[in-house]
């Protein structure tokens, strides 16, 4: 039951997770379920979006974080400054 309504495991509302265990009544929880499902899946697409867009980036402050573990305020700010940012989507 927990999995279904209470740990964001729906096929319903896959992205909603619930924080509560205590009894729900699904008639009043269901138009907030579906406008939370939808707001997620709006800004999981435009997180995708955002990500695709920005692969070479983030693989290379990526790769250099696992070469050196590291990157200091410059050297990121090198890396930003480079690209285009997300507001232009």
């Amino acid at each position: 039951m927990a999995l279904e309504t209470v740990l964001g495991t729906s096929s319903v509302h896959p992205l909603v997770h619930v924080t509560t265990v205590y009894p729900i009544d699904q008639s009043i929880t269901n138009g907030i379920s579906k406008a939370v499902n939808s707001r997620l899946e709006e800004t999981y697409g435009k997180s995708l979006q955002i990500m695709k867009r920005f692969e070479a980036d983030v693989s290379k402050i990526a790769t250099r974080l696992v070469t050196y573990e590291t990157l200091d305020k410059v050297e990121l700010s090198n890396y930003l400054t480079s690209i285009e940012g997300p507001e232009s989507l």
